[in-house]
């Protein structure tokens, strides 16, 4: 009976080491992974990196293959990457989201303040399977390519902020945001033209509580935007654009939690009623 416990026993030894490895071994191969998307980024985005910001992102025979160990990169306790923080790092570069939209567990990406441009190869629809992601923020960047928009919108669906104030972005706003957990949308300062779609304004997710468009070329008529699930929202700001009309639009009142409206400047004139 004994000879059969310790042979019970060795048996199961043995199996717990077998998982354990494989589980060991699964966990190298997302670190891995994830580490080689990360030096992926850095070698196609980032071209000039004046004060060493990304001095400790190396990958390969030699260097610490965690990316929890490197500057601006957050991990879960199980050690997933799930943060990505790189505010004022003085990175030049033509901006690539493949590699880090790749990051199955990015939960928050801070690229602001940095000297990033962008072409129109910047995103991919067809780059990843999805996006993880729950805050963006690229503003104070060189962006143009107005599709990090419409990627972002359509295909991160967990998204609560977007943040690409203070760019070059041009062109049309032409996708409304999926997420149904956004509260925060700043495009201000940036060169977005044409007249702001109805179906933009009306698309808009009941969460949303923050929207800022100052800044830009839009133009039309105010009072024909359509503010059908707003009652969340609190600051709404159009000013320094080419916005005419001499009402507000009816539908306007269903945003009962509104505390700012900001219409100022350029061609509004506007009146109760």
């Amino acid at each position: 009976m004994k000879q059969r416990w310790q042979f019970l026993f060795l048996c199961l030894l043995v199996l717990f080491l077998i998982v354990d490895a494989r589980g060991r071994r699964l966990l190298r191969d997302d670190v891995s992974e994830e580490a080689a998307l990360l030096t992926a980024f850095k070698q196609i985005s980032v071209t000039s990196d004046p004060n060493n910001f990304l001095g400790n992102w190396n990958y390969g025979s030699g260097h610490h293959h965690d990316p929890c160990s490197w500057r601006g990169v957050s991990c879960a306790t199980d050690g997933v990457v799930t943060g990505l923080d790189l505010r004022n790092g003085g990175l030049t570069g033509t901006l690539n989201l493949n590699n880090l939209t790749a990051l199955s567990n990015l939960r928050d990406l801070y690229l602001q303040g940095n000297k990033f441009s962008s072409g129109d190869s910047s995103v991919s629809s067809s780059s990843s399977s999805g996006c993880s992601l729950e805050v963006l923020d690229l503003s104070s960047n060189l962006i143009t390519d107005s599709s990090i928009v419409d990627y972002v919108f359509s295909t991160c669906l967990d998204l609560v902020s977007v943040n690409v104030s203070h760019n070059k972005l041009a062109g049309k706003l032409k996708t409304s945001p999926s997420s149904t957990r956004l509260t925060t949308v700043d495009l201000s300062n940036n060169l977005f033209s044409d007249e702001i779609l109805v179906n933009f304004i009306a698309s808009l997710p009941a969460s949303l509580k923050h929207l800022d468009l100052a800044a830009n070329n839009f133009s039309g008529d105010f009072s024909r935007l359509g503010f059908g699930l707003c009652g969340n929202l609190t600051v709404f700001s159009v000013s320094q654009n080419n916005i005419s009309g001499h009402k507000f639009p009816i539908s306007l009142s269903n945003c009962n939690l509104l505390e700012t409206l900001n219409l100022s400047w350029k061609l509004w004139m506007g009146e109760c009623i």
